[in-house]
């Protein structure tokens, strides 16, 4: 194979990657829009999550909560944060899924 052949393919494998890229950014937008409210509501609750993380953060940094306090709510808030995570995934997924079927 010739550099300009491997060039092309290389160039081939771009855009087919980002019109694979496009597809799933329209997929989805598609999902957000039919699970609009429930989408919503997960991202309510990470921003709550987040902040509550960045507060025991700034605990832990001016000294109001021991170390193993700190672990032990860090540990929860993360689970937690994984668990709403884990549904956005899930939705997605599903949101695919269906969107596929059409």
């Amino acid at each position: 194979m010739n550099n300009n052949e491997n060039k092309k393919e290389k160039l081939e494998d771009i855009i087919s990657k980002l019109e694979k890229s496009n597809r799933d950014s329209e997929y989805w937008k598609k999902i957000v829009e039919n699970n609009k409210e429930y989408f919503q509501q997960i991202k309510s609750k990470i921003k709550i999550k987040q902040d509550e993380l960045k507060e025991l953060v700034i605990q832990k940094q001016v000294g109001k909560i021991p170390e193993t306090q700190f672990n032990e709510k860090l540990e929860k808030i993360q689970d937690e944060l994984t668990e709403l995570e884990f549904k956005i995934y899930k939705m997605r997924l599903d949101g695919l899924r269906n969107v596929n079927d059409e």
